[in-house]
């Protein structure tokens, strides 16, 4: 019985049907005093037996009162940065997770006994580190946010000059005629000022071209008058004067009235294509018409048209009048001996229209024959030329979404011009 009263604790250990009390340590009061009057301040005396139990304790630890808002983000960082773990039976710091508390932990261990020893950091180091680690998460923060900011201004940037390339690149349209609203105009900064600049420089570009396309139609208006004085002056006067000399002056006036009616041409025509919609049209029934009246007066053509009915939108007139002046070019480069065609073939939903002549072939290095007044005739030729009917054809074919091209056949002395449109279905 009395050695039961100088137990501090036990345990049972079982054999059989018996159970036996096993002491752990004695009591001793005087050394519990001693243990606790020579634990220091800011320390905790732990004794554990071999089960890690604690056997007896004399904690001075101080509590912190305060608890930090930041304590969840400090925590992860104190740790890595002290290299805090738990490793029993070494020496390492310690953390107190609830209050951001930290020291150094020493234990030894004999005869199955553990003796452990905490001691806590002094209060003012301790609140000078998390001082620190708050300057120091506030500051990575900060800079993050910065870079952040960074990183999308930069991005919103990019997008911004990208914008501004595509509408330099699609300033103008398939109908020659310029775009001028650029994207950011109205902001503030460089690229704003670079946008409203291009604007400027856009919207004389503007106005110019469209004195250079309203320039033939004065031209043609102002010199008509002149040149039918001329002609009839020439005509009053042919019995007169010597026929040779009426003759050049007839021909320098008849080359000056073909030069106006080709500009007058022109410029209606690009105000047609502008104001003309778009209708549905049998294109095989129009290259039939037109085939058997170009026989007439070119023998040598050869027609090749598809005997479906083939319909398409656009301009059944406008269709016409790009195929006479592809027939045009080709009767003038054909000689008297060669082959004209005229073609249209049906591929799924698209057809193909095409016209052959031999005799002839586009020369390597040629410039693009479908520009304005550019001409690759004879420059001794009695007729004249300002180059503008492939232009005019080229002008057509855009209007219904399309594009001439013009080949050399590499087995025959043969140039090719052909274009492709989409079929649509036969109206009702």
């Amino acid at each position: 019985r009395n050695k039961q009263q100088k137990l501090l604790a036990g345990t049972l250990e079982s054999s059989g049907e018996n159970l036996k009390l096993i002491p752990l340590v004695s009591l001793n009061q005087e050394l519990a005093e001693t243990i606790h009057n020579i634990t220091s301040d800011n320390n905790m005396f732990v004794i554990k037996d071999s089960e890690n139990r604690v056997i007896y304790q004399s904690n001075k630890l101080p509590d912190n009162p305060t608890v930090s808002a930041w304590q969840w983000l400090i925590t992860p960082i104190y740790q890595w940065l002290f290299g805090i773990v738990e490793d029993n039976g070494q020496n390492n710091w310690f953390y107190r997770q609830e209050d951001g508390m930290a020291g150094v932990k020493y234990s030894i261990s004999e005869n199955g006994i553990t003796y452990e020893l905490q001691s806590m950091l002094p209060q003012g180091q301790q609140n000078m580190i998390q001082t620190l680690l708050k300057a120091a998460i506030l500051m990575i923060l900060v800079v993050f946010v910065i870079m952040i900011a960074y990183l999308i201004y930069s991005l919103v940037l990019a997008w911004r000059i990208k914008r501004l390339n595509r509408a330099l690149q699609t300033v103008l349209d398939d109908s020659g005629r310029l775009n001028i609203l650029m994207p950011s105009n109205k902001s503030g900064d460089e690229i704003g000022q670079l946008s409203r600049g291009i604007e400027s420089m856009l919207s004389e570009m503007r106005e110019y071209t469209q004195y250079l396309k309203e320039l033939g139609s004065r031209l043609s208006h102002e010199m008509k008058t002149p040149l039918a004085i001329v002609q009839s002056s020439l005509d009053n006067l042919e019995l007169e004067y010597n026929e040779d000399f009426l003759a050049r002056a007839k021909s320098g006036t008849h080359r000056l009235k073909f030069i106006l009616n080709q500009l007058s041409e022109l410029s209606k025509l690009k105000y047609t294509l502008e104001n003309t919609p778009k209708e549905r049209f049998n294109i095989s029934s129009l290259c039939n018409q037109l085939g058997e009246s170009y026989k007439s007066f070119i023998p040598q053509l050869q027609l090749n048209i598809c005997r479906e009915d083939v319909f398409v939108d656009g301009s059944g007139d406008l269709m016409a009048q790009m195929i006479d002046k592809i027939i045009e070019n080709a009767v003038d480069f054909t000689p008297k001996d060669g082959a004209i065609e005229l073609n249209l073939k049906r591929e799924n939903r698209t057809v193909t229209l095409s016209v052959i002549n031999s005799g002839s072939q586009l020369p390597e290095g040629q410039v693009n024959i479908f520009d304005s007044l550019v001409s690759n005739r004879d420059k001794k030729s009695k007729k004249s030329h300002l180059g503008l009917g492939l232009y005019i054809s080229q002008l057509i074919a855009r209007y219904h979404n399309s594009k001439i091209i013009a080949e050399n056949l590499d087995d025959e002395n043969k140039v090719k011009f052909s274009l492709s449109l989409d079929i649509v279905n036969q109206p009702d």
